[in-house]
């Protein structure tokens, strides 16, 4: 997930829609012409929660480990069933109130 905020190809969530479920027709397409920066804020939430979850659970925290890892599941399943995007909705609240950096806030920060 990590490799994959860098290099959209290394995406593997997304190549499993792009690749699998989508040709089988498990999960239809949805395509949207959109800004890529929320998605990629998204994938950096979640990878970061997963490595923090990681070394957590390697140290002996289990419930904060185990925590994290619910809560990347939990807004998985909330994508995959009902299409919101938490993370892409985060970084657009973060956007509106300026608290993004300016390396990857959009035009809409800039301008208030």
């Amino acid at each position: 997930m990590a490799l994959g905020t860098v290099w959209e190809p290394l995406a593997l969530f997304m190549q499993f829609h792009r690749r699998l479920l989508k040709p089988a027709g498990v999960i239809g397409s949805n395509v949207h012409v959109e800004d890529p920066m929320p998605h990629r804020f998204a994938r950096a939430v979640g990878a970061t929660f997963l490595l923090t979850a990681t070394a957590a659970l390697l140290t002996g925290a289990l419930t904060v480990g185990w925590t994290l890892t619910l809560i990347v599941t939990a807004l998985a399943f909330i994508n995959l069933t009902v299409q919101f995007r938490v993370g892409c909705f985060m970084y657009l609240q973060l956007d509106l109130i300026g608290l993004l950096p300016h390396s990857i806030a959009s035009d809409r920060a800039l301008d208030s």
